[in-house]
Protein backbone atom coordinates (compact mmCIF):
# COMPACT_ATOMS: atom_id res chain seq x y z
CA UNK A 1 0.00 0.00 0.00
CA UNK A 2 1.48 3.62 -1.13
CA UNK A 3 2.17 5.92 1.94
CA UNK A 4 -0.84 8.13 0.90
CA UNK A 5 -3.65 5.77 0.29
CA UNK A 6 -2.90 4.43 4.29
CA UNK A 7 -4.06 8.16 5.42
CA UNK A 8 -6.06 8.68 2.85
CA UNK A 9 -8.03 5.43 4.09
CA UNK A 10 -8.20 6.43 7.69
CA UNK A 11 -9.74 9.75 6.55
CA UNK A 12 -12.48 8.07 4.74
CA UNK A 13 -13.17 5.82 8.04
CA UNK A 14 -13.36 8.87 9.79
CA UNK A 15 -15.59 10.74 7.89
CA UNK A 16 -17.87 7.83 7.74
CA UNK A 17 -17.88 7.37 11.71
CA UNK A 18 -18.74 11.05 11.64
CA UNK A 19 -21.81 10.59 9.09
CA UNK A 20 -22.47 7.94 11.06
CA UNK A 21 -22.87 9.53 13.71
CA UNK A 22 -24.50 12.79 11.87
CA UNK A 23 -27.02 10.68 10.52
CA UNK A 24 -27.82 8.72 13.99
CA UNK A 25 -28.61 12.04 15.18
CA UNK A 26 -30.57 13.33 12.69
CA UNK A 27 -32.42 10.40 12.82
CA UNK A 28 -33.14 10.64 16.30
CA UNK A 29 -33.87 14.45 16.19
CA UNK A 30 -36.09 13.32 13.78
CA UNK A 31 -38.24 10.41 15.81
CA UNK A 32 -38.02 13.04 18.69
CA UNK A 33 -39.67 15.79 16.34
CA UNK A 34 -42.14 13.41 15.12
CA UNK A 35 -43.23 12.03 18.04
CA UNK A 36 -43.53 15.68 19.32
CA UNK A 37 -45.97 16.29 16.04
CA UNK A 38 -48.02 13.21 16.86
CA UNK A 39 -48.81 14.12 21.00
CA UNK A 40 -49.75 17.43 19.52
CA UNK A 41 -52.21 16.22 16.48
CA UNK A 42 -53.74 13.48 19.70
CA UNK A 43 -54.23 16.33 21.74
CA UNK A 44 -55.80 18.31 18.89
CA UNK A 45 -58.30 15.21 18.82
CA UNK A 46 -59.09 14.73 22.13
CA UNK A 47 -59.62 18.88 21.87
CA UNK A 48 -61.65 18.11 18.86
CA UNK A 49 -63.87 15.01 20.87
CA UNK A 50 -64.37 16.97 24.15
CA UNK A 51 -65.92 20.03 21.32
CA UNK A 52 -67.82 17.53 20.03
CA UNK A 53 -69.43 16.61 22.90
CA UNK A 54 -69.79 20.29 24.59
CA UNK A 55 -71.95 20.73 21.31
CA UNK A 56 -74.41 17.61 22.01
CA UNK A 57 -74.84 19.29 25.56
CA UNK A 58 -75.61 22.48 23.77
CA UNK A 59 -77.72 20.85 21.41
CA UNK A 60 -80.09 19.22 24.18
CA UNK A 61 -80.31 22.78 25.98
CA UNK A 62 -81.50 23.83 22.76
CA UNK A 63 -83.90 21.12 22.00
CA UNK A 64 -85.46 21.32 25.43
CA UNK A 65 -85.32 25.05 25.17
CA UNK A 66 -87.94 24.37 21.78
CA UNK A 67 -90.39 22.47 24.13
CA UNK A 68 -93.22 20.68 21.89
CA UNK A 69 -91.50 22.91 18.61
CA UNK A 70 -90.05 20.70 16.14
CA UNK A 71 -86.76 19.65 17.72
CA UNK A 72 -84.89 19.56 13.83
CA UNK A 73 -85.32 22.97 11.61
CA UNK A 74 -83.94 21.70 7.93
CA UNK A 75 -83.85 25.33 6.70
CA UNK A 76 -81.27 26.14 9.56
CA UNK A 77 -79.26 22.97 9.10
CA UNK A 78 -79.04 23.87 5.21
CA UNK A 79 -77.67 27.97 6.53
CA UNK A 80 -75.11 26.12 9.02
CA UNK A 81 -73.85 23.79 6.65
CA UNK A 82 -73.37 26.16 3.73
CA UNK A 83 -71.94 28.60 6.48
CA UNK A 84 -69.49 25.15 7.18
CA UNK A 85 -68.73 25.01 3.71
CA UNK A 86 -67.82 28.74 3.39
CA UNK A 87 -65.37 28.62 5.99
CA UNK A 88 -63.19 25.39 4.31
CA UNK A 89 -63.07 27.04 1.57
CA UNK A 90 -61.62 30.32 3.39
CA UNK A 91 -59.68 27.61 5.32
CA UNK A 92 -58.24 25.87 1.74
CA UNK A 93 -59.89 22.45 2.83
CA UNK A 94 -62.11 20.58 0.21
CA UNK A 95 -66.19 22.15 1.21
CA UNK A 96 -67.54 18.84 0.48
CA UNK A 97 -65.47 16.92 2.72
CA UNK A 98 -66.17 19.63 5.26
CA UNK A 99 -69.58 19.58 4.57
CA UNK A 100 -70.00 15.37 5.24
CA UNK A 101 -67.99 16.21 8.36
CA UNK A 102 -70.30 18.71 9.25
CA UNK A 103 -73.66 16.23 8.69
CA UNK A 104 -71.85 13.80 11.12
CA UNK A 105 -71.23 16.54 13.52
CA UNK A 106 -74.93 17.56 13.33
CA UNK A 107 -75.63 13.41 13.53
CA UNK A 108 -73.79 13.15 16.59
CA UNK A 109 -74.58 16.38 18.35
CA UNK A 110 -78.75 15.33 18.59
CA UNK A 111 -79.75 13.40 21.65
CA UNK A 112 -80.32 9.59 20.80
CA UNK A 113 -84.08 9.78 21.59
CA UNK A 114 -84.44 12.60 18.36
CA UNK A 115 -84.63 11.41 14.70
CA UNK A 116 -83.75 13.37 12.12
Amino acid sequence: MAAGQGLAHGIEQGLDSELCIAVRELSKTFSQRLDEVRARLDALDRYVVALIAERRRLVAAAFAAKGDAPKVDPEREAAMIAARRGWANEEGLDADRAEALFRDILSMSRPATVIP
